[in-house]
């Protein structure tokens, strides 16, 4: 039998070079290497209609550099320059490093293996689930029998993890702090599973225009959940609703490194009824869930929210149950 190998192992050094070039120290290796991750995951999902097949991060002692390989660098740039620097500062300001972006056009999309296979995926799905449909993005494509179907579970992941912890969010009024790509998957699952309000809070970008849409689009699917949109800025009305909310949601960068110390929300607004959750984890707790604990809220890190999303998308490939107690077991022993 033959051993398969990913051939850009076999070219680096030679034709090739490697997407991210760096040195670090053994202490520091860890945490710039899931740095790496979060900026190419976070810069995927938020071009992907620019076509991105490739991301390579260059980084000294002062700046980090990431180059951005597209086939559509208008879109990325935008009118003026002044998207990409948005984009700029919102990497920025996500790792606490200066930051420097730069767009390499793909010149012959068509020839570009990445981007072929992601084309020919999306035309083969047959059908979508309800969540990829409102949203217009799959992480998972399952082949039934020759039916293909796309889906997204990071929001099936989350309420998952709610329910586990006790929490339906059936007929419940939600606030969620953040409107990226997370953060949009759960708001839309919650208003799929029967949620009364979500409350989206937004600092007013591009995302905050993604929110709107998400708004519009919910109020066609599931009129039944009112969904309203506000700026993260005016603490008044971030206030009031938090104070009206059964489940207080983070699914901002804040709280992540370099943000550990930093949370949206004064924890004079905590009450011991109020269900505090949070998509950050690591660290497993954040600021934000400390000062709930501490207020006796009910809170919920985000480690739950990645395993249950492990665990449906093992359920949907394998089409079993995914053993996550031995998993979780295995952890524990790890960790000691």
């Amino acid at each position: 039998m033959g051993q398969k190998v990913n051939p850009h192992g076999l070219r680096v050094g030679v034709i090739k070079d490697w997407d991210s070039r760096w040195f670090a120290k053994d202490n520091a290796f860890g945490d710039i290497l899931v740095e790496d991750y979060k900026i190419r995951k976070f810069l995927k999902k938020t071009l992907y209609a620019a076509g991105v097949p490739k991301i390579e991060i260059e980084r000294d002692a002062e700046k980090v550099r990431v180059h951005i390989h597209c086939a559509k660098p208008g879109i990325v740039i935008g009118k003026g320059g002044a998207e990409i620097e948005k984009l700029r500062m919102t990497v920025q300001n996500m790792i606490g490093k200066p930051v420097v972006l730069n767009i390499v056009e793909v010149r012959q999309p068509d020839l570009n293996a990445q981007l072929v296979a992601e084309n020919i995926a999306a035309q083969l799905v047959d059908k979508l689930s309800p969540a990829a449909e409102i949203i217009g993005a799959c992480n998972v494509f399952v082949n039934d029998d020759g039916v293909i179907t796309g889906h997204i579970t990071d929001g099936v992941g989350f309420v998952k993890n709610l329910e586990l912890n006790g929490v339906p969010v059936k007929d419940k009024k939600v606030v969620v702090l953040g409107a990226g790509g997370a953060a949009t998957a759960i708001q839309v699952q919650l208003a799929l599973d029967g949620a009364k309000e979500v409350n989206i809070f937004n600092i007013k970008d591009k995302f905050f225009e993604r929110a709107e849409g998400t708004k519009a689009k919910l109020a066609e699917k599931c009129p039944e959940c009112v969904v309203t949109v506000d700026d993260l800025d005016d603490k008044a009305k971030l206030e009031e609703a938090i104070k009206a909310c059964d489940i207080l949601v983070n699914a901002t960068i804040m709280g992540m490194k370099p943000h550990q110390d930093v949370t949206l929300v004064d924890k004079s607004l905590f009450r011991k009824d109020l269900v505090v959750a949070d998509t950050v984890y690591s660290p497993e707790k954040t600021k934000m869930i400390l000062e709930a604990e501490e207020a006796g809220c009910k809170a919920i890190g985000g480690v739950g929210m990645l395993q249950q999303q492990g665990a449906v998308n093992y359920g949907l490939f394998v089409g079993k149950e995914m053993p996550l107690a031995e998993y979780q077991e295995f952890q524990k022993a790890q960790a000691k």
